[in-house]
């Protein structure tokens, strides 16, 4: 029907302006990357297979099953990837191959580049376009510039400032008419030190627990009661940190359990997340606590556990996001 198209198309246009947010953040100077370990060769696949629908051109992987594992943040290391992948479709508008190779890298001194660790992993991503002129080569990271008429010019500006971030190097080789070469090193970790998520099975299940959300804005938390009951939680809400440490409080003397804390960060001329959280873990150390805040660049949402949080989570929020880690949560717990 009507209305549900108009949602389905404001949910679209929502998602755009926040994934357009991130990259503006990510180049400005916000954006710290909130990292996890992760085996990277999904994220490769599942952004590039996802910029890709629809279009003729294809890409062929050669992802080792024993690639090493990285530390990053997924949405942005997405982002780098999708948009590689973006300008690499429009150099072959009439359709053609993306060949991309993962390996491990153990001795940086043959790469012929110096970066700080002694673990990489090593991503070529190989078009076979009409390839960027020697007089654009040098440019192609640079600020708002861009040889396509509908370009922002952002878009490997902010690649650049990821990999950067993450403590990693990419670089780019053309030949005009040839194709483009793009590569990149991240730093990697030994696979004893991986223990993988629960990722790919969360999403689907139907875990109940008792929740308790903390937020100042009336909208937040009537929309994360709708979602969170719809997902079969039991749910507390209030609004600021003073009403989340004496609610959680009067619960843990009354031996009734809370699961899982949703804390946002912020609460003008209140007690917010970070010490209420505090508090909480004073009461109870073993609290399950998610920081939740729409400012991506304050560092504790990018460094949540030295701060007593088990995970953080940026607004605005998706529904299978809000599950995803909710699950994974109870899962770990």
């Amino acid at each position: 029907n009507v209305a549900y198209s108009l949602l389905k198309e404001s949910k679209k246009a929502s998602i755009r302006a926040k994934g357009l947010t991130q990259q503006l953040l990510t180049f400005a100077r916000g954006g710290v990357p909130i990292k996890q370990a992760k085996i990277i060769g999904d994220i490769i696949k599942e952004s590039t297979d996802f910029v890709l629908h629809g279009t003729s051109v294809v890409c062929h992987y050669d992802i080792p099953n024993d690639l090493w594992p990285v530390n990053v943040d997924s949405g942005q290391i997405s982002q780098v990837f999708q948009n590689i992948v973006i300008n690499a479709t429009h150099a072959m508008p009439d359709g053609g191959i993306i060949k991309i190779i993962c390996e491990n890298i153990d001795e940086m001194s043959n790469e012929g580049i110096i970066l700080s660790g002694d673990k990489f992993i090593k991503i070529t991503i190989v078009d076979s376009g009409v390839g960027i002129p020697q007089k654009n080569i040098d440019k192609i990271f640079d600020p708002y510039f861009s040889s396509k008429h509908e370009g922002r010019g952002l878009g490997l500006t902010v690649c650049n400032s990821i990999i950067s971030k993450h403590g990693g190097h990419i670089w780019v080789n053309s030949d005009e008419g040839k194709g483009t070469v793009f590569t990149i090193y991240l730093p990697a970790l030994s696979s004893e030190k991986y223990k993988p998520q629960y990722e790919e099975k969360t999403s689907n299940l139907d875990i109940k627990a008792t929740v308790l959300v903390m937020d100042d804005e009336l909208m937040i938390r009537d929309m994360l009661n709708s979602i969170l009951t719809s997902f079969g939680h039991d749910v507390l809400v209030v609004e600021n940190g003073y009403q989340a440490v004496e609610l959680y409080a009067d619960y843990y003397k009354k031996n009734k359990k809370i699961d899982i804390v949703f804390m946002d960060l912020t609460v003008p001329g209140s007690m917010g997340g970070k010490d209420a959280a505090h508090e909480i873990l004073k009461i109870n150390p073993q609290a399950k606590i998610v920081v939740a805040s729409g400012y991506a660049n304050d560092p504790i949402i990018a460094n949540y556990k030295e701060f007593g949080f088990v995970a953080s989570i940026a607004k605005p929020f998706q529904l299978i996001e809000m599950k995803k880690l909710i699950n994974e949560i109870l899962l770990c717990k």
